[in-house]
């Protein structure tokens, strides 16, 4: 086999038989999306509960879509392959992917709209043995169960959000500290069990958003309706948490800006002052329960809120510093509503069958849309808890002295923890472990790897570069939030909150994660280098309206701290002006 592609947007990479050599295993590596929830460095212990969370979760996705036990069993390499690691990162295993797309009906269609809602820029193809899809009679019974579960869809939602939020409510009142290894391995299983066991749904709810999404821009270029028309059309979703998120935090900090008193000690660097002061005097019991509200509902939202080895909370001076600079960034924070203004021109102009059409779909894909990011943070708030039952065992783990410092948990792999406390592992010597992956991992730091490549067997086989777009005096990416400004970059590898007083004008960033949500209040404006249409940055800055352009490749490189740029957040052209 070989591959075959130029790198280029749009190109298309084939696997096609080689004349100079045959290539088997050949497995193409990709990481556009999943940088919006594991970015950069990923520690062994969140790597083995992803890979266990995918596994279970797309199985079971497969399951209740009519896929037989015997057929997902004979696929078990490809859900326990749909992501791998690569130097201390984490990619999709693209091909496995596909292959878990052909066992349904409408394969085509269904990989042109995952590659659409991960960013995937350059597009492969599997053998045309291995994407025919299903039977006739297999389809019939997909459609009909389809229907059936599209029917029942609604109060599945209403069921999996109100057992979640049982779940956390109860959480919330263990002190996973005082618990001993064993009650702490039981209470993950149920965790596994009552949460990860029910987390199939949210993927049924993506694949809606996806496909719903998917039909609508395929209207778009029938009709040639200009981009920013769809995305319009898919702004205003209603309650939209992170957009909402923005809000609350924006109303507790007016809370803190109405006592000059408090203003004044936190501005003079004396936030634990403030702190203390909220929490003991009587006059700031009313601020004092409306951030202990917003800290328990936004809780596990910070930047790489999907890591077990990321801090778990913000402090409370810290929150007071975020408030601060809150109440002095100028610009409002406007949530959209639904928007009709100037679209219905653009949809009289369409046949009477594609009026309705748009009409018919707007909603659902609207619907879908919002519940995906409120999924988003119930994911968030789960996570929140794992992170607190594996900082128990690790601590655990230490008092029994089979690892050094607590922290070392996040070196050892699910199976190393399970069986050290079933007392089954066949490696009871964990220090040694750490220290081996330790080392690894100072390796991998000072490594860079690609977005993405490919690679045949264990060996590289060769790069794929992503693609260039840059211009003499700009930049081009994809617009996805309407809206043109000119202003200062401010070039972020991470979260990170302005220095002193300042408020940030342009963010830059390579890819962002839900926990960047404060950030979004802070700005004017937002590039980000990875990305899709869907993606968390895209949807929260239309909400938001807040000028965003996605998939600028080299971004992070090619802007610098101070420089001057307009963006415009309709056609994705960036002008670099000093």
């Amino acid at each position: 086999m070989a591959v075959a592609g130029t790198g280029k947007e749009g190109r298309f990479v084939q696997l096609r038989p080689g004349t100079s050599q045959r290539r088997r295993h050949i497995r193409v590596w990709d990481n556009t999306n999943l940088a919006e929830s594991y970015a950069g460095i990923v520690l062994p212990l969140t790597m083995s509960f992803a890979k266990d969370l995918y596994t279970n979760v797309y199985a079971d996705v497969a399951r209740h879509s009519g896929v037989s036990e015997s057929r997902i069993l004979r696929l078990e390499h490809v859900f326990s392959n749909l992501i791998g690691f690569h130097k201390g990162r984490m990619f999709y295993n693209l091909f496995n992917w596909y292959r878990m797309l052909a066992l349904f009906p409408g394969y085509a269609r269904n990989k042109r709209n995952l590659d659409e809602m991960i960013g995937v820029k350059e597009r492969v193809e599997l053998e045309n043995s291995l994407n025919k899809g299903e039977s006739m009679p297999f389809s019939a019974y997909y459609y009909i169960l389809l229907m059936a579960r599209l029917i029942a869809f609604e109060s599945k939602a209403k069921e999996f959000t109100s057992k979640v939020n049982q779940y956390l409510s109860w959480a919330s009142s263990q002190d996973f500290a005082a618990m001993d290894l064993d009650e702490l391995l039981h209470v993950y299983y149920s965790f596994k069990r009552e949460l990860l066991g029910r987390w199939s749904h949210t993927v049924d709810n993506d694949f809606l958003a996806m496909t719903t999404y998917g039909f609508l821009r395929t209207l778009c270029r029938k009709y040639r309706l200009d981009e920013s028309f769809l995305q319009q059309m898919i702004t205003g979703l209603g309650r939209v948490a992170s957009a909402q998120q923005v809000k609350d935090m924006r109303l507790i900090a007016q809370e803190v800006a109405a006592s000059p008193k408090l203003q004044a000690i936190i501005l003079e660097g004396k936030a634990n002052v403030a702190a203390s002061d909220i929490e003991n005097l009587p006059e700031y019991s009313l601020l004092l329960r409306n951030i202990r509200k917003y800290l328990q509902e936004y809780r596990g939202r910070f930047g790489n809120d999907l890591k077990l080895e990321a801090h778990n909370a913000i402090t409370l001076p810290e929150f007071l510093k975020l408030c601060t600079l809150y109440t002095q960034n100028q610009k409002a924070t406007t949530i959209n509503g639904p928007q009709n203004n100037g679209l219905s021109r653009e949809l009289r102009r369409l046949p009477a069958h594609a009026r309705l059409a748009f009409l018919a779909v707007v909603p659902s894909a609207k619907k879908y849309l919002r519940r995906r990011e409120a999924y988003r943070l119930l994911r968030s708030q789960a996570f929140s808890y794992c992170r607190d039952i594996f900082a128990a065992m690790g601590k655990g783990l230490y008092e029994e002295q089979a690892i050094v410092t607590p922290e070392d948990i996040q070196y050892l792999e699910l199976h190393d923890i399970i069986g050290y406390v079933e007392g089954a592992s066949p490696v009871p010597e964990l220090k040694g472990l750490v220290a081996m992956r330790k080392k690894a991992y100072q390796k991998y730091q000072k490594e860079r790897v690609p977005d993405r490549f490919s690679t045949e067997a264990r060996e590289p086989l060769c790069q794929h570069p992503a693609p260039e777009e840059k211009k003499e005096s700009g930049l081009r990416g994809e617009g996805c939030s309407g809206g043109k400004i000119r202003g200062k970059v401010t070039v972020l590898d991470s979260y990170a909150l302005p220095a002193g007083s300042n408020t940030f004008d342009i963010i830059v960033t390579r890819h962002t994660d839900p926990g960047w949500t404060p950030l979004f209040g802070l700005c004017r404006g937002i590039i980000v280098e990875r990305g899709g249409m869907l993606s968390h940055a895209a949807i929260v800055a239309r909400e938001l309206n807040l000028p965003c352009v996605i998939g600028v490749a080299g971004a992070t490189e090619a802007l610098k701290d101070g420089q001057v740029i307009t963006m415009d957040g309709k056609t994705g052209e960036i002008r670099i002006e000093s």
